[in-house]
């Protein structure tokens, strides 16, 4: 359990009490969520600090999160300040309910940090792994899907009316921007699609899973501009969100 660049247990606490203590002072679990969910959620989360002497997440002013690293996880803010900066240009402040992460929520593009993370206040954090979520899915499915649920609405509404939070920009996906899908079962009839219209598709930018975003380089060579999370992970959701806000020009599901 390594999300945040936590060389030690140091600033990490693992303790189911403190975890629901936490959990039941946001309103993103209490209320989006749901309070019947935090004992099974609170088993695949850890509450993280960050900004203070031999936390999890140091002080400094060096960045907490630098654009580039790999995202594989997602969290939510307990307390504290966190902000948001593309080169020295401040963006937006992310504080207490706000989520951070994996492409499903804000931050992240391609499965990796879109711009640099600071600390604005020490404060704490509750923290999960996209391993961690992969097993809630498996364990509690219902119990995941309210998570999935209460990430992507927060993720929409505040996209809405602060357009730096998008995790995907309209400048982002100008031009034709494509979606393709397929079940785990068509993953070659996609594949047989995509070479046989390789040089049409090559002018388009792409969006897929991690799993068919992976097989578009390696099979096809072609790129994606664009990766969602895989379907257990809020995929569907995702891409759904970029069609509610018409940013998709054309998708091919198989």
């Amino acid at each position: 359990f390594n999300p945040l660049r936590f060389g030690s247990t140091q600033g990490v606490d693992r303790s189911t009490a403190a975890i629901v203590d936490a959990m039941h002072q946001i309103d993103f679990f209490t209320t989006q969520v749901g309070q019947s969910a935090i004992p099974v959620l609170a088993a695949r989360f850890a509450l993280c600090e960050f900004g203070t002497p031999g936390g999890g997440l140091d002080c400094s002013d060096e960045p907490i999160l630098r654009r580039g690293d790999d995202a594989g996880f997602v969290g939510v803010i307990v307390s504290g300040a966190l902000t948001i900066k593309h080169g020295s240009t401040p963006l937006y402040s992310l504080a207490k309910d706000d989520t951070l992460g994996e492409a499903i929520v804000a931050v992240t593009r391609n499965g990796r940090i879109e711009d640099d993370v600071y600390v604005r206040s020490p404060g704490t954090m509750l923290v999960t792994t996209l391993q961690q979520l992969e097993v809630l899915n498996l364990l509690a499915p219902g119990e995941y899907q309210r998570l999935m649920d209460a990430f992507v609405a927060r993720c929409i509404a505040r996209s809405i009316t602060e357009a730096n939070y998008q995790p995907v920009s309209s400048t982002r996906v100008e031009g034709p921007f494509v979606a393709l899908v397929a079940h785990d079962a068509k993953k070659t009839a996609l594949q047989d699609f995509c070479l046989a219209n390789r040089e049409t598709l090559a002018r388009c930018k792409l969006t897929g899973t991690s799993t068919t975003c992976a097989m578009l380089l390696e099979k096809c060579s072609l790129r994606s501009s664009y990766k969602l999370p895989s379907g257990p992970l809020g995929g569907d959701q995702c891409l759904g969100a970029l069609i509610a806000h018409d940013l998709v020009d054309a998708v091919f599901f198989f």
